[in-house]
């Protein structure tokens, strides 16, 4: 299970008082007001999506190149395998 590094909740956009000199159009205040807030949290989630799939995509190159390495690892093994001679080497039954 991997740890939780951001945690991502909504926010209540319209719970901000109105300035004192925005009274006489409440409604139009309230509104700019929602989209603002609406804008900066949607910032904020691209700016966390953006580190989030960052750190998936080095998590993803360190794993390819473990697989890489791995992969070289097993072709040798299978090089050295095939090259070994069955009726050269004797097998001494006494040891099964």
């Amino acid at each position: 299970m991997p740890a939780v590094n951001w945690i991502v909740e909504p926010v209540f956009l319209s719970r901000k008082p109105l300035p004192p000199d925005k009274e006489l159009d409440e409604l139009e205040a309230i509104a700019n007001n929602t989209l603002v807030a609406l804008i900066k949290q949607l910032s904020c989630l691209a700016f966390i999506s953006n580190t989030i799939f960052n750190e998936l995509s080095a998590e993803v190159d360190s794993i390819n190149k473990k697989t890489e390495r791995l992969k070289g690892k097993i072709i040798n093994c299978h090089t050295i395998v095939k090259n070994l001679n069955h009726r050269a080497v004797k097998v001494h039954v006494d040891n099964f």
